[in-house]
């Protein structure tokens, strides 16, 4: 989990500036402490909260179900304006 925290730090530092996860154990302190020296606040769903995940969850499932599992991804580039493309109408002020 620590080279995740490490490969989310490079990938979209300047975008993103928090990450909501579980109370999973894979969230341990020093993945929080990377995430957190990178400048990304990490905010942990509550506890006894099911539904506290279920936007998340469904948001994932539509994206891979409506886009990406329809295209051939020929590199990140292509993927991340795949992304792109499907997040933009929803959130319209996310730049590439």
């Amino acid at each position: 989990m620590r080279q995740v925290g490490r490969t989310l730090t490079m990938a979209d530092a300047e975008t993103f500036r928090i990450l909501i996860c579980d109370r999973d154990t894979k969230w341990s302190g020093p993945v929080r402490e990377v995430l957190q020296q990178a400048g990304i606040r990490v905010v942990q769903t509550p506890y006894r909260a099911p539904n506290a995940n279920a936007y998340a969850e469904r948001f994932v499932r539509s994206i891979k179900e409506e886009r990406l599992e329809r295209i051939i991804q020929l590199g990140e580039r292509h993927f991340r304006r795949a992304v792109h493309e499907y997040v933009t109408p929803y959130y319209p002020k996310i730049q590439p």
